[in-house]
């Protein structure tokens, strides 16, 4: 059953290559996808940098309110409904597992070659996911001595991701390059 999903997923080999070259679309089409490959691959390697200055812009929003208290500002009663704040050692804890965790999954990816970039719903996740640490502190009360602590741990995982992608985008690119060298 699987079998026919999987099939298509698969890449193709230079024999098979070579057959849809011969039968199907003619070297003059084939040479067109290779170039609109290797341009969506250039642009896919610099999406980690639009990440890391999204990140950025986020973190000096949060760095402008890190004064802030929340929770000042809501009547008694709905503070009793909301319930107290986690406390920081809390947060410090679920920072340094998703920290890790992201770390690892990473590192994983890369170490199987997998494209790391997937699509940009999974970009604009991994962001939020990020920046929702400085919402916990702040809740918390204790964003001011963590704002570094975020910032960093959330720049270590963003530039790693953006290498992954990178060396990624870099490996498929000198792949069709080679490709598109054979097909001359």
């Amino acid at each position: 059953m699987l079998g026919h999903m999987i099939g298509p997923m698969r890449p193709k080999t230079a024999d098979s290559r070579q057959q849809t070259i011969g039968s199907t679309a003619g070297v003059k089409e084939h040479r067109e996808r290779i170039r609109q490959t290797i341009t969506t691959h250039d642009a896919l390697s610099r999406r980690g940098l639009w990440g890391m200055l999204f990140f950025i812009v986020i973190s000096g929003m949060a760095l402008q309110f890190r004064a802030v208290d929340l929770f000042a500002g809501l009547p008694d009663n709905v503070r009793c409904i909301i319930g107290a704040p986690p406390p920081p050692a809390l947060i410090h804890v679920v920072l340094a597992v998703s920290t890790l965790s992201s770390i690892i999954i990473t590192i994983g990816r890369m170490a199987e070659d997998e494209n790391p970039a997937g699509n940009w719903s999974r970009f604009w996740s991994g962001l939020a996911f990020r920046s929702v640490f400085y919402l916990f502190y702040a809740t918390a009360n204790a964003l001011e001595e963590n704002f570094l602590l975020v910032f960093t741990a959330g720049m270590i995982v963003l530039v790693l991701e953006h290498f992954a992608t990178w060396l990624y985008a870099v490996r498929t690119i000198e792949r069709e390059k080679e490709h598109l060298a054979q097909l001359r």
